[in-house]
């Protein structure tokens, strides 16, 4: 039995990049249960310090790594069955939670 994949992928194109970019998230799979908004949301939420601040036993830091590792988590917590591929690449310094 074979099984064939077949995928759309969801493509965003800038002309010009700005100031305004904090984030690229790269992710493969698994992302049905998750919105785009949400995955945005816990990115900027872990790059800048608030989930770290708010869940320190869950969330490590503030890294691009810990927002990938995060997503991941939340994508099998919502039931994805794919599997779950994301990279994170922080394109600028975002303000971070004041200790």
């Amino acid at each position: 039995m074979k099984s064939f994949v077949c995928a759309e992928p969801e493509v965003r194109c800038l002309v010009e990049r700005t100031n305004k970019e904090e984030f690229l998230i790269l992710a493969s799979d698994g992302w049905d249960k998750v919105s785009n908004e949400v995955v945005c949301k816990i990115a900027r939420n872990c790059l800048n310090g608030c989930a770290a601040a708010m869940f320190s036993d869950s969330v490590p830091g503030s890294s691009a790594t810990d927002a990938a590792a995060l997503l991941a988590k939340l994508a099998v917590a919502r039931g994805s069955m794919d599997n779950i591929s994301v990279v994170v690449v922080k394109l600028r310094r975002l303000k971070t939670r004041a200790a």
